[in-house]
């Protein structure tokens, strides 16, 4: 497909999504995804007068990708879109203070999680038969201390709440027509 022909369906999606001159529109991407589809969606929105940022999201920390011994993956992803609308509503057009409040708000988590998914995946696939005696051991003392626990203890990971997450930003919401000078950043 064309340049050309990627302009023209990305521009044909953004219209169906009604996005309308002087709307701030968000063009994400990380490390795998083409060039040529962040270049024709930005300037699909640039046509349509939108204010258009690219944000590259980053390979998570070390292990590439997270692991499924925590079962977190989706829940993640639904925590950071819900954290990033809020800092977009409460920080209005300014794009530079959003990211920072979304990226305090999630960093400490996110590499909790990733550390706890390693922890997880190491113990569960321990080599030697001493160590899965150890471990299995600390777990039966563990259900019998509390017949709900699941081994490792991470109830932390159920108790996060990303709804609150516009108490943690400090600051009361900004309308979008507040900020004259909105500073797109793009962290390419």
């Amino acid at each position: 497909m064309s340049a050309i022909d990627l302009l023209s369906l990305f521009r044909r999606e953004l219209e169906l999504c009604k996005v309308k001159p002087r709307e701030v529109m968000a063009v994400l991407s990380g490390p795998n995804t083409r060039r040529d589809y962040i270049e024709a969606f930005v300037a699909a929105g640039q046509q349509l007068g939108a204010e258009v940022f690219h944000l590259h999201l980053p390979q998570p920390v070390a292990s590439g990708r997270q692991t499924p011994t925590t079962a977190q993956g989706a829940a993640m992803a639904i925590e950071d879109g819900w954290v990033l609308a809020e800092a977009l509503d409460v920080f209005g057009r300014d794009i530079g203070k959003a990211l920072d409040a979304y990226e305090a708000e999630r960093m400490q988590r996110t590499a909790r999680v990733q550390l706890e998914a390693r922890e997880r995946g190491r113990t569960y696939h321990l080599s030697s038969p001493e160590e899965l005696r150890k471990r299995n051991e600390a777990f039966k003392a563990e259900q019998a201390r509390n017949p709900n626990a699941v081994g490792i203890k991470a109830e932390w990971v159920y108790q996060y709440d990303a709804t609150t997450c516009r108490e943690r930003f400090g600051t009361e919401r900004v309308p979008a027509a507040a900020s004259m000078n909105p500073q797109p950043r793009s962290a390419a």
